[in-house]
């Protein structure tokens, strides 16, 4: 019911008419009880009225309540915006998240530093809590602390520098790290097993995993001998402190040309539900990965799924950092390569320098062959 000065933001309309990007705001059901209590207490219709009413809590809002209907409130697109509430800081400077990433301990370069606070070592020296452990059956699980860095495995001319000396500086010190204890590489057969199970264990502080495994690892946790409380966290962002990026694939749906217009009709109706925002925030909510849609940010529906899922929000927030992954045909077979090369490094010892030439020429063998 809001007026279009109400819910519109001062930006380019067009990202109100692409992505209906506005204020949603929150709390209806609690502003509309509110107002009619206060009109029942006043003796008066609620539609006579002008009222300012208050939804204080862990979350917060006030609404602009004009002849029962609201025009005005402090909730935006998401139920971010707005008042300091119990669990959210309310409206601040946008400039501000950026510069804490920043500043916070989010980058490559302030790993070790944290690697160092949460490995813990026996009396031997072994290593009893793994500061993480980096999921080597999958290069989606670490390539981006190379990505963020300029590290490309398969660059946009058809080349790679998986050799460049920047690749060669991070992989030294992703060795380094796994020489002193801090970290392991999980690679060969079980390795996403015995990583879970580890973490479920107490044996390692952090993973790098997909979040869609986070119920999984709550369910497991929460069973374990010494229950813990389990967060997720965005990965290290690069050494400039500018570059948090992340990759996803994904599935497509399709209409072929030949099909009839009775089928296109029908295929377009399914795409139509797929991507609404009811069944976008459950397939989340069911599969453990987040939302991606922006029209489901902001409703209530989305709100309860954070109360629920609270860990989620800091991956959420990130979410304008996530792009496409590299649709060159031969990328997978090539990461696979890279993959590989280093579990050599890693795992066996191999020469940094030399494994990773060795790698370039094989890797430029396969783009060359397409």
């Amino acid at each position: 019911t809001m007026p279009p000065k109400a819910y519109l933001y001062a930006i380019p309309r067009e990202y109100y008419e692409k992505y209906r990007i506005r204020r949603y705001g929150a709390h209806g059901t609690s502003h509309r009880y509110a107002a009619q209590q206060a009109a029942n207490l006043l003796g008066r219709p609620l539609r006579d009225l002008g009222i300012i009413t208050c939804h204080l809590g862990n979350g917060g809002s006030i609404t602009a309540v004009n002849h029962g209907k609201s025009i005005d409130t402090t909730m935006g697109f998401t139920p971010l915006e707005g008042l300091m509430m119990g669990t959210r800081s309310g409206s601040i400077d946008p400039a501000i998240v950026t510069y804490l990433m920043r500043r916070e301990h989010k980058t490559f370069d302030e790993m070790e530093a944290f690697l160092e606070k949460a490995t813990i070592f026996n009396e031997d020296g072994t290593t009893k809590r793994y500061g993480t452990v980096f999921g080597g059956w999958d290069y989606w699980y670490y390539e981006m602390l190379y990505k963020n860095n300029g590290v490309e495995t398969v660059t946009a001319d058809g080349t790679t520098d998986v050799n460049s000396a920047k690749s060669v500086e991070i992989t030294t010190k992703i060795k380094e790290w796994i020489d002193k204890g801090y970290a392991y590489y999980a690679y060969g057969t079980n390795a996403s097993t015995n990583m879970r199970q580890l973490f479920w264990d107490g044996g390692a502080f952090s993973v790098f995993h997909t979040s869609s495994m986070y119920d999984t690892y709550l369910t497991n946790v929460a069973a374990s001998a010494d229950p813990f409380e389990v967060g997720m966290a965005w990965l290290p962002g690069g050494s400039d402190g500018e570059s948090f990026k992340s990759e996803v694939g994904g599935s497509a749906i399709l209409i072929p040309a030949a099909a009839s217009q009775a089928e296109k009709n029908a295929a377009w109706q399914f795409m139509m539900f797929m991507t609404s925002p009811e069944i976008n925030l459950y397939w989340a909510d069911k599969t453990g990965y987040f939302p991606t849609r922006a029209s489901v940010q902001g409703t209530p529906e989305y709100e309860e799924y954070l109360s629920r899922k609270p860990a989620m929000a800091d991956i959420v927030s990130m979410s304008s950092w996530i792009n496409p992954r590299n649709q060159n045909p031969a990328y997978d077979a090539c990461a696979n390569l890279w993959r590989h090369a280093l579990a050599q490094i890693f795992n066996e010892g191999a020469p940094i320098q030399e494994t990773l030439d060795a790698l370039a020429v094989e890797i430029q063998e396969t783009l060359d062959d397409q």
